[in-house]
């Protein structure tokens, strides 16, 4: 969707899923403090493999319905030697808790977990499920499910797929053999399908559970009609205007690794809060380190870690199941271009109108006449035999297509938000057509050469009817190869 409709319909997305999912960072300041409370034994990037582990362990303590962990794990470093204490670690803690949370490992792409696994990987998928957390940056919206095809192979040859990240935690929320989340929506998605997810972003943060763990730097909402129209006037001014003095909170919990492990080890009051908020529930972990790239931009919060797509994106599934928001595809364009073609009636109409009943000269309406004099004169015409359509349309012809406009393309998108499921077209982009085309109906130089460039073309459809006509002539007057040749015959008998 338009960074600018997401963000202007942002306050009223629903907060049925906020709950459900939680997101857990690794940053630098974690690792620093984290080596100071001794429980990380190095204070810099990469971590160890068994740094990590003491994470994941500690988060599966908590009995989470399923973890995801958005670190991409691609080969062994050889100066690690915890390689083997990580994966120890982690097969321990899950037969203790006797395998109640899914753990799942952010694999990259969908070709290179089919045909290209290294020999980690392959241990991951031992320990845990790989799932696919890359993509090529070219594919519209969220994918569901990919084809496992090389790049530049024919995709129609090959009907493997393989499912990502957002999907898979969404079948552990709602399509496991336990009781579906409460954020689920009765509208289940049963299958993951080839359309695209085009995300949603929620705007209103959640309540914190940690007061002394707030991010006092985040903004704090307004009311909804408040922030519809200021979230409206940001998404089409952001490129003109800056808007990055209030950052906004992400609306899933978070917390950085150093917090979690602070409740978890230091602070044993907060211990319950702590269960009540992981037990059963969807957890991301995730890093969050400056040049690694894994930045995504939100038309809401600005950029943020990669793992808060993967959360929004398993939100909208929870939330609106198979009837979530398509990404852009052939049939959303083809709509897009029928929604043109009748704007171009529309317009078509109008001018058709203005030209056939020429309202501003048959009665007399002074063109230095303000607006609402016009208005006011084509409005009580009682004598006039033209509707009153026509005669606004004729009076104010530009004025008319931009309204049009104006009405049909926000309809046909509202339209096609609702009922169709798929993404609303650039209904600013159309408004901006309409207006130039306004543009050149007013300029009398773009007229005299539209008429120009007309008279031209019926010169040339003319004269090519002339040399037609003459052709088809010349045809029917010479006698064919047929009759010359049984003419000879006719004579050689004779």
């Amino acid at each position: 969707i338009p960074g600018c409709v997401v963000k202007t319909i942002a306050p009223w997305y629903p907060q049925n899923a906020q709950n459900d999912i939680i997101v857990i960072l690794l940053d630098s300041e974690s690792v620093e403090q984290l080596y100071e409370w001794n429980v990380f034994k190095a204070n810099e990037w990469p971590v160890l493999y068994g740094d990590h582990a003491d994470i994941i362990t500690r988060i599966i303590k908590y009995r989470p319905r399923a973890v995801l962990v958005d670190i991409y794990f691609k080969r062994r470093r050889v100066t690690d030697k915890s390689y083997s204490e990580f994966f120890r670690r982690i097969a321990t803690t899950q037969r203790a808790y006797q395998n109640k949370t899914r753990l799942y490992f952010g694999g990259g792409s969908a070709d290179e977990l089919t045909n290209n696994q290294t020999l980690m990987q392959q241990d991951l998928d031992r320990l845990a499920d790989l799932t696919v957390i890359g993509w090529n940056t070219n594919q519209n919206g969220y994918p569901l499910q990919i084809s496992t095809s090389a790049e530049g192979e024919d995709r129609h040859l090959n009907h493997e797929y393989r499912t990502t990240a957002a999907w898979d935690l969404y079948a552990e929320a709602c399509l496991s053999e336990k009781l579906p989340l409460r954020g689920c929506s009765q509208a289940i998605l049963e299958a993951p399908t080839q359309e695209p997810l085009s995300v949603r972003w929620g705007f209103y943060p959640p309540q914190t559970m940690y007061s002394e763990h707030a991010f006092n730097e985040c903004h704090t909402p307004r009311g909804v009609l408040s922030e519809f129209f200021v979230n409206l006037a940001e998404g089409l001014l952001k490129d003109l205007v800056d808007f990055t003095e209030q950052n906004k909170c992400t609306f899933h919990q978070s917390l950085t690794a150093s917090q979690f492990i602070h409740i978890d080890k230091i602070d044993k009051d907060s211990d319950a809060k702590l269960q009540k908020l992981l037990n059963d529930k969807i957890v991301i972990y995730a890093t969050r380190f400056q040049g690694l790239g894994d930045i995504v931009e939100s038309p809401v919060h600005g950029y943020v870690p990669g793992a808060f797509l993967h959360a929004m994106a398993l939100d909208n599934l929870m939330n609106y199941g198979d009837r979530y928001i398509r990404s852009e595809n052939d049939r959303s364009v083809f709509i897009s271009l029928c929604a043109w073609l009748v704007v171009s009636v529309v317009i078509s109409f109008i001018v058709f109108i203005r030209d056939r009943h020429g309202y501003t000269e048959t009665f007399c309406v002074d063109e230095e006449e303000g607006f609402f004099k016009k208005l006011n004169r084509a409005y009580k015409d009682k004598q006039s035999e033209l509707g009153l359509i026509k005669r606004l349309t004729s009076v104010f012809p530009s004025a008319m297509i931009f309204f049009a406009t104006a009405i049909l393309i926000p309809t046909i998108s509202l339209g096609m938000f609702l009922w169709l499921h798929y993404e609303p077209i650039n209904s600013l982009g159309f408004l901006g057509l309409s207006t130039l085309i306004v543009m050149m109906i007013q300029n009398q130089r773009i007229v005299k050469l539209a008429d120009r460039l007309i008279a031209v073309l019926g010169w040339i459809s003319i004269k090519m009817s002339i040399a037609a006509q003459k052709l088809s002539s010349t045809k029917d007057t010479e006698p064919s190869v047929h009759e010359v040749t049984t003419n000879e015959r006719k004579s050689a008998d004779r």
